[in-house]
């Protein structure tokens, strides 16, 4: 998953945030317990899908101060 989680950072930071989502969901196919992932795919992501991959993540990891500064957001 990493390799996948790598390169949905590089293509974020370029802003192709839709490329990112695609590499980020296929590293969480690969490791769907991460909850990175989860977090960076929320990070990239708008509506019900970014409501459901940061709340994966809160379930994952519930005291990760990154998540919980975008919830609601």
């Amino acid at each position: 998953a990493d390799p996948w989680e790598l390169r949905g950072d590089a293509e974020r930071a370029a802003s192709q945030r839709d490329a990112a989502r695609r590499s980020y969901r296929r590293a969480l196919d690969l490791d769907p317990n991460d909850w990175r992932l989860w977090y960076d795919l929320g990070v990239t992501s708008r509506g019900a899908e970014r409501r459901e991959a940061l709340a994966r993540a809160t379930r994952l990891n519930p005291l990760a101060r990154e998540i919980l500064g975008l919830h609601g957001r």
